[in-house]
């Protein structure tokens, strides 16, 4: 009769529940750390460029290199080159002297031609479009 009550005992619902809760405890855990091994694996191999982004072209490369210079260029003009830079832009304006018929007398630059320089002195102002300024020689 003592194994009877052995038997009955073993067989009882709390030991089968305990048992079964174990395993399933187990088997979470199991899928849980495989889970996070593989989201460790898959974060660890998309950081790592490939090495087709690692390659840079030899125009890419010239390209990156003009574009740092004009931005180190930009960084290091003074005000006064900027200024200057501005005037050598307004400088190159063109103008056009005309007699008081309407006819053209002489054009061009009159920072470097002399004798349009006087006559642009000499003359009155009429008008300008853009980057042309036009004069008229009064008789």
């Amino acid at each position: 009769m003592k194994n009877n009550i052995n038997n009955t005992v073993m067989n009882s619902s709390k030991v089968n529940t305990q048992n079964n809760s174990r395993r399933t405890i187990k088997n979470i855990s199991s899928l849980i750390a495989m889970a996070l091994a593989m989201v460790t694996l898959f974060q660890a191999s998309a950081d790592k460029p490939g090495k087709a982004d690692l390659r840079m072209s030899a125009l890419e490369s010239s390209t990156l290199l003009e574009i740092e210079a004009s931005f180190n260029e930009a960084e290091e003009m003074s005000l006064e080159e900027i200024v200057l830079e501005e005037l050598a832009l307004e400088s190159t304006e063109g103008v056009k002297v005309f007699d008081s018929n309407g006819e053209l007398l002489a054009s061009g630059n009159p920072t470097t031609d002399s004798s349009l320089r006087g006559l642009v002195n000499k003359a009155d102002y009429l008008a300008s479009f853009g980057s042309k300024k036009y004069y008229r020689l009064a008789e």
